[in-house]
């Protein structure tokens, strides 16, 4: 089997290739840039080429045919226009790489089933609906949509209420004070990178994927206070002091930082996996206290943690809040 892999250096898409390398795929990066991961189990043949040059689609087709297209880098119709176009005829199955966001917030029914309404809630997720359609309108090859959750893993960070700064490594690790959105009890879930993998992996060329849309999800559900001290122990921190600020406080205080809890993390994330389990096989396999640990532990030896002085809002935000604690009252 012979795969193409847009955006093939990204968090899932280097699991993904991983796993298919193991089982003797021939494996086929397009990428803008020139610097690719350690590979495990072989090599991949690479295509460099920004996605947006003119001369795109003709490096889709010249370096074709392919078994399978996986779209990891989509984000807007425009990008997948001329792809769809370009693949006619060149290979066999088209997966592109959507996500949960496309769903309707707050859910309808938890758990998230693929029946929930497609309405997104941000210009990210519309963005991303709107290419799902054009894929599965698409003809001449078999196309398939897989959306992931919350993916983490070795290559990538922690997410927290401020989103991607390392830096929330370090006040953990230090004992410092951190911010959870809310009372800390809203239910998320974390996919592990090399479990997302296999939703992708037993897509290909599987006939039960063909025409087919759906999501893949961690079963363990925790709170975002687990959450955080599940992270805390990762890093080999004291147990965590957690101060809790209402999301609509930190989205008034710190909207630039907070916009991810406010559009996303606020809502409860309980997704049905079934239809991905049916397909292609996909399970938790890491607890996020393992794969937590195998992250942040790649990180210190990689990148290293980001120090505390480069934290932009922590601070600023709970001298804030102890001011408006110490008032009764929180104004804007």
């Amino acid at each position: 089997m012979r795969v193409l892999i847009t955006g093939g250096t990204g968090l899932i898409s280097t699991a993904i290739t991983n796993r298919l390398l193991r089982d003797g795929t021939d494996v086929v990066h397009l990428n803008r840039g020139k610097t690719s991961p350690r590979y495990t189990g072989g090599t991949v043949d690479e295509i460099h080429i920004d996605r947006h040059d003119p001369s795109f689609p003709d490096a889709l087709k010249g370096n074709g045919p392919y078994d399978v297209v996986i779209d990891m880098c989509a984000y807007h119709p425009d990008e997948v226009r001329p792809t769809l176009t370009a693949l006619a005829g060149v290979t066999t199955q088209y997966i592109f790489c959507s996500t949960v966001d496309v769903y309707g917030k707050p859910a309808q029914k938890l758990p998230i089933t693929e029946a929930e309404r497609l309405t997104g809630h941000t210009e990210y997720a519309k963005n991303k609906i709107a290419c799902e359609e054009l894929v599965m309108q698409a003809e001449g090859f078999e196309r398939t949509v897989v959306r992931p959750s919350c993916t983490y893993g070795e290559g990538g960070v922690v997410i927290h209420t401020f989103g991607w700064g390392t830096w929330f490594l370090s006040r953990l690790e230090q004992g410092l004070p951190v911010v959870v959105f809310g009372d800390g009890t809203g239910i998320w879930t974390w996919c592990h990178v090399d479990d997302m993998a296999v939703a992708f992996t037993g897509a290909c060329l599987n006939p039960a994927a063909y025409g087919k849309r759906f999501h893949a999800a961690s079963d363990e559900l925790l709170t975002w206070n687990a959450s955080v001290e599940t992270i805390a122990r990762a890093v080999g921190g004291p147990p965590p002091t957690l101060v809790h600020i209402p999301i609509e406080v930190l989205h008034m205080w710190a909207p630039e930082h907070s916009e991810i809890s406010w559009d996303n993390f606020a809502w409860p994330n309980f997704y049905d996996s079934s239809l991905a389990e049916s397909i292609t096989g996909f399970r938790t396999t890491v607890p996020f206290d393992v794969g937590v640990k195998r992250t942040v532990d790649w990180l210190r030896d990689h990148r290293g943690f980001e120090p505390v002085s480069t934290d932009p809002i922590t601070a600023k935000v709970l001298d804030r809040w102890a001011k408006a604690m110490d008032q009764s009252e929180v104004t804007e």
